[in-house]
C-alpha cells in the first residue's frame, strides 16, 4: 500500500481528463447539462488527487525516525522577549557577538562597528556564526 498514492494521483489525472473532454461537448444544444457533468466529474478528479497526496504525507509522518515537531514553534519558546539592557522595551535585535537581545531604543547605544553582528530575534543563531564573529575580530 505505500505505492497506492501514485496510483490514486493517476487514476485522478485520468478521471480530470475525462471531465475536461465533455468541455467542448458543451457547445452542442444541450450545452448546459454536459457542461456540468463535465465539471462534477473534473472536480472528482480532483479531489482525489488531493486525497492521494493527503494519503502520501500522512504515511510520511508515521515512518519511523521523522520529527513531528515543528521548529517554529520551537525557537518561539526558546526567543528572550524583553530587552536585556534595559528589561522594559520588547527585543526585536540580538547581537551574536555580546549574545544579548536588544530592543530599538538600546540598539543605538549598543553599536560597535569592529565587532557586533545582529541578527532578528525571531531566526536561531548557530555556535558556528558567533566563532566566526570571534575569528574576524583577530
Amino acid at each position: 500500500m505505500s505505492q497506492g498514492w501514485k496510483w490514486g494521483i493517476t487514476v485522478g489525472v485520468l478521471v480530470a481528463f475525462v471531465g475536461l473532454t465533455f468541455v467542448p461537448a458543451a457547445f452542442t444544444s444541450h450545452g448546459d447539462d454536459v457542461l456540468a457533468t463535465g465539471l462534477v466529474i473534473f472536480s472528482v478528479g480532483i479531489l482525489i488527487i488531493g486525497i492521494s497526496f493527503y494519503v502520501h504525507a500522512k504515511s510520511l509522518l508515521s515512518q519511523p525516525g521523522v520529527n513531528n515537531s515543528s521548529s517554529v514553534s520551537s525557537s518561539v519558546r526558546q526567543r528572550r522577549l524583553v530587552c536585556d539592557v534595559c528589561h522594559k522595551g520588547t527585543a526585536v535585535i540580538q547581537c551574536t557577538m555580546h549574545k544579548t537581545v536588544l530592543c530599538p531604543a538600546c540598539l543605538s547605544g549598543h553599536y560597535e562597528s569592529r565587532g557586533c553582528v545582529y541578527v532578528p530575534t525571531v531566526r536561531r543563531t548557530s555556535v558556528k556564526a558567533a566563532r566566526g564573529a570571534v575569528a574576524s575580530r583577530s
